[in-house]
């Protein structure tokens, strides 16, 4: 009976994680669905500024801006919304996923097709908090009308046998898990 226990267990659990990755998936393969503003509950009137919110919303462009500056073994990746600065400059590089997802990979990993994977960088509109589906992401801060969200990667993202290249993704990783909200040494600030 324990054992027909044990492998129910494993089995939901394996199924809750294939519904996860899904959700997950679809979440960011869709494309933005333009909302409109709901009016005031006490009123019923639609005001200005929810107009104001959604127009900019749509207008958004995470990477609207962006540049990427190495100097002396530190890159600055700098958009019109953010600026975020970590060492070991020639180690990563950052990728456009969307108008609202930027991510940031160790180059090496990479370009040899081993992931490499380090930090999503994610926009939410300010009133949207479906992100707490991520499996493990940490709340960067609110800037404007979008909350910003640092998703990190649930499995491993280099190739164990490759020393160098592991030394310098874990490196870059242990900076971007700071990124979170009122952290003393976020590496990432907003404009």
């Amino acid at each position: 009976m324990m054992e027909k226990l044990k492998k129910t267990a494993v089995l939901l659990g394996g199924v809750m994680l294939i519904l996860l990755i899904i959700v997950w998936g679809i979440k960011h393969n869709m494309k933005p669905v333009d909302v409109q503003p709901e009016p005031d509950v006490e009123t019923g009137v639609v005001t200005e500024d929810q107009e104001e919110t959604n127009e900019a919303s749509a207008d958004y462009d995470i990477a609207s801006g962006l540049k990427l500056k190495d100097k002396d073994g530190v890159k600055t990746l700098s958009t019109d919304h953010f600026t975020m600065t970590l060492t070991h400059g020639k180690s990563w590089d950052a990728k456009v996923n969307s108008k609202n997802s930027i991510t940031i990979y160790n180059t090496a990993l990479y370009e040899a097709n081993r992931g490499g994977k380090l930090v999503t960088i994610l926009a939410y509109d300010a009133d949207d908090e479906s992100y707490d589906v991520l499996p493990e992401y940490n709340v960067i801060g609110v800037s404007g009308c979008k909350v910003y969200i640092a998703a990190y990667p649930t499995d491993m993202q280099y190739d164990s046998s490759d020393k160098k290249a592991v030394a310098n993704y874990l490196a870059v990783f242990e900076e971007v898990s700071r990124l979170m909200e009122d952290a003393p040494d976020c590496p990432l600030t907003f404009r």
